[in-house]
């Protein structure tokens, strides 16, 4: 729940229908894209467990083991738990959750960082949100009006085009550094370009 929450904050300001369309088919349980959303530094040690919490999730809960007789129900259980149930790695499975936890506390909390948004339309049906500081990489988040999307111009690029250098200047300064989501209402789906260059 702390990424998921984490997550909400990046999206903020954006279509609460966005947030939760990418919840539903980006996201689901896969918790090490929601820690990557949320930036949260990942090692090989922190990804394995993730992974595993990831399998817990999606397997174990929607699939529990059928009981049969001679045990070996207690068997399959104990298989399917045992990397979980040592000792240490429970420890670092709590310390794993006290980093998260910590990290997306700081995302839009940070009076040293504030987060600061502008948004504005996009024609008739489209929309640019921008989100900078908040302890997160910069991003710009984006709808193209059905207009751009009949003329084939929905790209990045086409969409900086748009933008007036003297009324946007804030946005053009950060644009190349940015994490650029453009949204595609009529796939369903979102597409995420990384920055250009790394602050």
């Amino acid at each position: 729940m702390y990424l998921k929450s984490g997550a909400l904050r990046a999206y903020g300001h954006c279509p609460q229908a966005l947030f939760k369309r990418d919840l539903r088919k980006r996201f689901r349980h896969k918790l090490i894209v929601l820690a990557e959303e949320v930036e949260f530094p990942l090692d090989d040690k922190a990804r394995n467990h993730l992974q595993l919490m990831t399998d817990f999730i999606e397997e174990d809960a929607r699939y529990p083991i059928t009981p049969q007789e001679g045990g070996e129900y207690t068997r399959q259980w104990n298989a399917r738990t045992a990397a979980a149930q040592d000792d240490n790695a429970f420890r670092e499975y709590c310390a794993l959750v006290k980093a998260i936890d910590k990290h997306v506390s700081r995302i839009d909390q940070d009076s040293s960082n504030p987060s600061v948004f502008q948004g504005q339309s996009i024609g008739a049906d489209g929309f640019l949100v921008q989100r900078i500081g908040g302890n997160l990489t910069p991003r710009v988040t984006y709808r193209p009006s059905s207009s751009l999307i009949e003329a084939g111009e929905t790209s990045p690029a086409d969409i900086k085009a748009l933008l007036d250098p003297d009324r946007h200047e804030i946005l053009l300064h950060y644009w190349d550094e940015s994490v650029i989501i453009e949204d595609q209402p009529r796939a369903g789906k979102t597409i995420v370009h990384p920055p250009k260059i790394t602050a």
